[in-house]
């Protein structure tokens, strides 16, 4: 009833400027100010919606890092599109990067020692093709300095008929536990 209301009220108001009865420039009637009111209403609500789900977003990272840092995970992921890569600053420092530190697909290939490299690119390879988990061991580290052993599993995403966008994971620095393997020899 409201919206008819004011369906009539802007059909006799510009009716009415049309005539010359009442001088007012259109842009400033009554119903044009009320829909411009409404508008900026919705807007208004739309932007404090995405506030909050912003803030709620954080929060699930903030719980999220909390979680991983606990168990002494990293978390990665890797956009096959662009070349990038993203990590927590616990997955960079296995991989030897600093906090911060861009990190593109060929840039993770000079960390993974050569030994292991072929290994690592199947795993991810098969992960891909079969859409299947993958597991895998093998040391990383900067180039020319010490390495750590590594454990990573993830999984490849992507549409279901399509190709692969996306590739995320857990890794875990199990140095000392390899350490602890070979001792027991």
């Amino acid at each position: 009833s409201s919206l008819l209301l004011s369906a009539s009220l802007a059909i006799l108001l510009t009716q009415l400027v049309i005539w010359r009865v009442v001088d007012l420039p259109m842009l400033i009637t009554p119903p044009y100010l009320i829909a411009v009111i409404a508008m900026a209403y919705e807007l208004g609500r739309e932007s404090i919606r995405a506030n909050r789900l912003s803030d709620s977003l954080s929060e699930a990272e903030s719980r999220l890092t909390m979680a991983a840092d606990a168990a002494q995970l990293g978390l990665w992921s890797w956009d096959s599109g662009h070349q990038r890569v993203w990590a927590t600053d616990r997955a960079r420092a296995i991989f030897g990067f600093q906090p911060g530190e861009q990190i593109r697909g060929d840039d993770l290939r000079t960390h993974v020692h050569e030994e292991d490299l072929p290994r690592v690119r199947e795993a991810l390879r098969k992960s891909i093709e079969e859409r299947v988990k993958f597991y895998i061991e093998f040391r990383a580290g900067p180039p020319g300095r010490a390495t750590s052993w590594v454990s990573s599993q993830g999984t490849a995403e992507g549409e279901p008929r399509g190709p692969i966008h996306l590739v995320r994971g857990v890794l875990r620095d199990i140095s000392e536990q390899k350490q602890a393997e070979k001792e027991a020899e």
